[in-house]
């Protein structure tokens, strides 16, 4: 009886309130990745876009789909995908579009799997 209760006072965030939050969060992780690696403004700006992109879908997203893991994995693939298509039209033709969206298609996947 109190799992219920608790379930009904649950409020959850407005869709562009998810959307701005986890654009905020992202695009922070993405100026933190860019820190490991050989810096460059457009790079830095590549990686904060993309990290916004992947966070926003996912803060909007996710909450239609947090009871299914698969979709949720699936859903973090698609962020993925599209954050690294994000990257490399802002990065250039420094990598391969492919790769990029390959390792964020992938890296988004194991994201989301690991967190759930």
């Amino acid at each position: 009886m109190q799992a219920t209760e608790l379930n009904k006072n649950q409020t959850h965030l407005s869709w562009w309130k998810r959307l701005l939050i986890g654009a905020l969060v992202g695009s922070f992780l993405g100026a933190l990745n860019n820190w490991f690696y050989e810096f460059s403004l457009i790079r830095l700006l590549a990686a904060i876009l993309s990290g916004a992109a992947f966070f926003a879908i996912v803060g909007v997203f996710a909450t239609k789909f947090k009871e299914n893991k698969f979709k949720l994995v699936a859903l973090a693939g698609l962020a993925g995908l599209v954050a690294g298509g994000v990257y490399w039209v802002i990065a250039g033709p420094s990598s391969s579009p492919l790769f990029t969206m390959g390792i964020g298609l992938i890296g988004g996947m194991v994201y989301a799997w690991a967190e759930s």
